[in-house]
């Protein structure tokens, strides 16, 4: 199979060269550049849908800014960033996933074209954190041990752990290429979807209020308990 990291973003052009005797899949840079805003998000999804190729959702990338920091860093960022994981994990198609994303890390304090290119928290000892027993190239940052994998493993509150579930739910309810999306009504500031043939809900909310969630049972949420409320910056799927 033939990838193509295509940066452009004009959902158009992707669709001129992706064929079955050309190139099977070309990495959609939308989300990326989409801010964390429903009525945004919802627009560029649709669209994307709209070129009828078969797409690879991304929300991260070794040439842009991680979604942690992205979203607006610290413990907001990274409610945005598990909220836009469960989006976009919910999408039919395929996701590409990017290094330590799944991990919540931030960027390096490197220059732009290196800031998230650092290597892998494995262990949360500096600084090399597992990775290496030489010196890596990159330096991460210090706080990187906080989200390494041995701490975050076992952790079922984990940014790792609800990646792991999310991946494990969608080869149960999302389909491949070319399922359509329903969109429902929802409040502003949110958005809520299904996927075609599938019993799936996913809502997110990116407003400043707590809202009421949809009917179903909730399988997955990127923040806490919360009852029937979705909380400002986070994500739900209900079944």
């Amino acid at each position: 199979m033939r990838l193509a990291a295509d940066l452009v973003r004009d959902n158009g052009r992707p669709a001129r060269h992706q064929r079955s005797d050309r190139l099977r899949l070309a990495v959609n840079p939308v989300l990326r550049s989409t801010p964390f805003d429903a009525d945004a998000i919802q627009e560029a999804v649709a669209h994307s849908l709209d070129t009828r190729t078969e797409i690879a959702w991304s929300l991260a990338h070794h040439d842009v800014s991680r979604p942690v920091t992205r979203y607006g860093g610290g413990a907001v960022g990274l409610a945005r960033a598990r909220a836009m994981a469960l989006v976009m994990l919910a999408l039919p198609g395929t996701v590409h996933v990017y290094q330590g994303e799944e991990l919540g890390l931030i960027d390096a304090d490197l220059p732009a074209e290196a800031r998230a290119r650092v290597p892998l928290p494995w262990e949360d000892e500096p600084p090399r954190f597992g990775f290496t027993t030489g010196d890596p190239w990159l330096k991460s940052p210090d706080v990187y041990g906080e989200r390494a994998v041995a701490r975050q493993l076992e952790d079922l509150t984990s940014t790792l752990s609800l990646y792991r579930r999310a991946i494990e739910l969608r080869h149960i309810h999302v389909r491949g290429p070319g399922a359509e999306l329903e969109w429902y009504g929802a409040p502003p500031g949110c958005l809520a979807f299904r996927p075609e043939d599938s019993a799936l809900v996913c809502a997110l909310n990116t407003s400043d209020v707590t809202v009421s969630l949809p009917p179903g049972d909730i399988v997955l949420t990127s923040g806490g308990p919360g009852g029937r409320g979705l909380a400002p910056g986070t994500a739900a799927w209900l079944a």
